[in-house]
């Protein structure tokens, strides 16, 4: 099948490399793919396998605002279609899906929307559209089943698929002391660390690292030998460098920015901490049981709720309380035996998110809306 699939851009985040790792997938699996990104390659954080035909538009963030911009990526995007003619269109994030939907409205649509509505933004232009032009879609994809109450109210039901992100779970598990030995070396005393609580994401305020480090800080003195890694960049990073040496935590959370074998840092921690605000899913949490680590998540909307069940697989906490955080944390941290238990039944229960699973889930989806190009005469 000749699949059309449209992005913003491959920019750092879940998203994009959720995106990339479907259309390589079906790209292995025979079927044709072209890809547009609307915005320049230079701000490219992801790289895509050369044997994927790729179209990049050019456009600069900074110049959206301009009207004829979307004019002008509307007749982009029908050139190539008219060029390629494709039997389905895979868009994800908000302004690829609008401008799908306007450019290519006579070719089925899957569209996939990445992030809590009712949170994610308060754009009244934004909320309008997709009201307006969601349900000209022929499907859409998110990621929870909480997700669908979300959308519910602008499309009807039967439109919205859930399809949750994957994880590797046949991923070899390699030893990383190589690893942790370059960790512990970002700390004051690294010859007396008993473990090492990981958090990773963009340096963003929706991913709650001040609530972290503040939760950090009431348990420090209790849990000597304990450090804070925090992986990721973004625009909060000089703020939480500043709030980390307000605490008097610049010996105890190390903050390295952005790596690319986040695998091997997970493997080479002792337990992970999600602190978002919202979570339209959490790859982050799936990644770090599949590595065999234990979790501790605030339970905020949407994702974790559907991937922990407290106490059993993982710990969740009452969303945005720091108090009740800094007590999940202190207590998994001294009591190695429920670490242990957590990691091994967090492991067992992400075999539903294997890859495997989720990459046919989207192809047949695709294949299914696909097919309705046959039942209908198609003018590119």
């Amino acid at each position: 099948m000749r699949i059309l699939a449209i992005i913003p851009s491959f920019a750092g985040g879940g998203a994009e490399r959720t995106f990339i790792h479907i259309i390589e997938y079906l790209k292995k699996n025979g079927h044709e793919v072209v890809v547009i990104t609307l915005t320049s390659k230079k701000n490219d954080a992801y790289t895509l396998t050369p044997e994927i035909n790729r179209f990049d538009l050019g456009f600069e963030k900074r110049k959206w605002y301009k009207f004829n911009i979307y004019i002008d990526i509307i007749h982009q995007i029908r050139t190539i279609s008219t060029e390629y003619k494709p039997e389905c269109i895979l868009s994800f994030l908000l302004k690829a899906n609008i401008l799908s939907i306007l450019a290519l409205k006579r070719i089925p649509i899957v569209i996939s929307e990445r992030s809590i509505v009712n949170r994610s933004d308060n754009s009244f232009l934004a909320r309008g559209l997709r009201r307006l032009l969601y349900s000209k879609a022929t499907a859409i994809v998110v990621m929870t089943k909480a997700a669908v109450d979300d959308m519910a109210h602008i499309l009807p039901r039967k439109k919205i698929h859930v399809i949750a992100n994957s994880v590797m779970v046949s991923r070899p598990l390699k030893e990383c002391e190589d690893t942790r030995a370059t960790i512990k070396t970002m700390y004051q005393d690294p010859d007396h660390i008993k473990g090492i609580i990981v958090s990773a994401g963009r340096l963003h305020p929706v991913k709650g690292f001040d609530l972290l480090i503040k939760s950090f800080a009431q348990i420090a003195e209790k849990c000597t030998g304990w450090n804070l890694l925090i992986l990721g960049d973004g625009e909060q990073r000089e703020k939480l460098l500043k709030l980390i040496e307000k605490e008097g935590l610049t010996h105890r959370i190390a903050m390295p920015g952005r790596k690319k074998n986040i695998y091997d840092y997970f493997r080479a921690c002792d337990l992970y901490v999600l602190s978002s605000r919202s979570e339209a899913f959490g790859n982050v949490l799936i990644e770090a049981m599949a590595c065999g680590l234990p979790v501790v998540s605030f339970d905020c909307p949407y994702g974790p709720g559907e991937i922990i069940e407290h106490e059993i697989n993982g710990i969740l906490v009452p969303e945005l309380d720091t108090e009740k955080l800094a007590v999940s944390l202190e207590r998994i941290i001294k009591d190695h035996k429920k670490r242990e238990r957590l990691a091994f039944a967090g492991k067992k229960s992400v075999g539903r998110f294997d890859e495997h699973k989720i990459d046919a889930q989207w192809e047949n989806l695709l294949i299914e809306c696909g097919a309705k190009k046959n039942n209908a005469k198609i003018s590119y």
